[in-house]
């Protein structure tokens, strides 16, 4: 991951966060291509590896440094190419979650399971899980997880709870 960045948003998939990612999903080894086109769609990064039980998978990358909805029609567009995809992005949390509300955008990341990843220069990041993710009860790095899950910023957002 040293090599040189095509983007700025190449630096938003830094080491730590794709380290995070892999052992999120039981993954050793990695290898991480950039800009990586796969059935005719270019996907910003994608991460391969092997999990313990020597079971392949693939997770796919969106990163965008603003345009909220892009990013997500981009995640859901190529979410079927992997085993897991995730947005990666440095807006606010609250920000981005009312943008994709706003156009009706959010729903659709929900129901396609994509997940969401907060970077900050020099800080620790977020990392948002989709609602069926908490349901199976792993969640081995709390504190990079908010205390709410995608579905219930939605509510929140929409029932003004």
């Amino acid at each position: 991951m040293s090599r040189r960045l095509k983007y700025n948003e190449d630096a938003f998939l830094s080491y730590d966060v794709a380290w995070f990612i892999a052992r999120k999903h039981g993954i050793g080894d990695i290898t991480i291509l950039r800009h990586k086109v796969i059935n005719g769609k270019e996907c910003d990064a994608v991460m391969y590896g092997f999990t313990t039980h020597k079971r392949p998978r693939s997770i796919g990358f969106e990163l965008k440094e603003h345009d909220v909805n892009k990013v997500i029609s981009q995640a859901v567009l190529r979410r079927k190419l992997f085993h897991y995809m995730y947005i990666v992005t440095p807006l606010e949390l609250t920000h981005f979650i009312h943008i994709a509300h706003n156009s009706g955008m959010l729903y659709e990341m929900l129901k396609m399971k994509i997940g969401l990843i907060i970077v900050k220069k020099d800080e620790r990041g977020v990392f948002v899980p989709t609602e069926a993710y908490i349901r199976s009860g792993y969640n081995p790095w709390p504190e990079w997880r908010p205390p709410k899950t995608l579905d219930k910023f939605l509510e929140e957002i929409v029932l003004g709870k």
